[in-house]
């Protein structure tokens, strides 16, 4: 199932990246983009740190983070015409380099707080130096459990791939008894990433949770054991993302 919608990072935090970017050279760009693919794509899954250094964070935000902004604001374009106004308080878990921060305000109406669990300080530095409206940031490794924050809203984009099976139920359960109403998770559109989604659905309609959505039902998905789903967001590279990518 694809439903395409365009969901670019607003103008003034792409300004503020390229900006940044200006101390560094592109070769040495190229360098810590290609370290950072070859973490994710090797290293995943195991609960390791992958982006830690202040070079490394300014280069994840070239590359994935535009792409984390759209899938987010995507998810909630879907979700929240089935959602109620009072949101009042959200709970961002590894919140990286503030995709979740800017998805809210752009995207939910009301007066909230946001509270952020991050581990990384370079990615807490980024966050506070370029994103105006500062959550109140707790320094937490989420892959070890969360601590007790109830929320209206608990978000997890593109970190549940990143923990072990043991590590993510104890992350699930956490997440659950933190949400006072709604859990928005979002992750890769790939096979691997749609099985992980199809489980912790599963999980959270075994404790009595109802899907608002983009899956239309509550019910036992559908899919035969080999298929799957996902939903399509384009995003418009910078002239710089496709000079660190090699791309077209």
């Amino acid at each position: 199932m694809s439903i395409i919608l365009n969901m670019n990072l607003p103008l003034d935090i792409k300004n503020k990246i390229e900006s940044l970017a200006e101390s560094y050279s592109v070769s040495d760009l190229k360098k810590s983009s290609a370290s950072i693919s070859d973490k994710y794509l090797n290293e995943s899954g195991k609960g390791d740190r992958l982006v830690i250094s202040k070079k490394d964070v300014l280069t994840y935000a070239i590359i994935r983070m535009p792409a984390t902004f759209a899938a987010l604001s995507g998810a909630f374009e879907r979700c929240l015409p089935y959602m109620d106004d009072e949101i009042h308080s959200v709970l961002d878990l590894g919140s990286g380099t503030g995709s979740g921060v800017l998805a809210c305000s752009y995207l939910i109406n009301n007066k909230y707080d946001i509270t952020c669990l991050e581990r990384e300080d370079e990615m807490i530095n980024f966050v506070k130096s370029n994103i105006d409206n500062t959550p109140n940031f707790i320094k937490h490794d989420s892959s070890k459990g969360l601590p007790n924050i109830h929320s209206d809203l608990v978000i997890s984009s593109y970190f549940l791939n990143e923990l072990d099976d043991n590590s993510r139920d104890v992350v699930l359960n956490d997440i659950w008894n933190n949400a006072n109403k709604y859990i928005l998770i979002v992750e890769p559109g790939t096979p691997n990433a749609f099985k992980m989604i199809k489980y912790i659905r599963d999980y959270y309609l075994s404790k009595g949770g109802y899907i608002v959505g983009p899956c239309p039902h509550s019910g036992i998905c559908p899919l035969a054991k080999d298929d799957w789903c996902h939903f399509v967001t384009r995003v418009t590279r910078s002239r710089l993302h496709k000079l660190l990518k090699d791309a077209d």
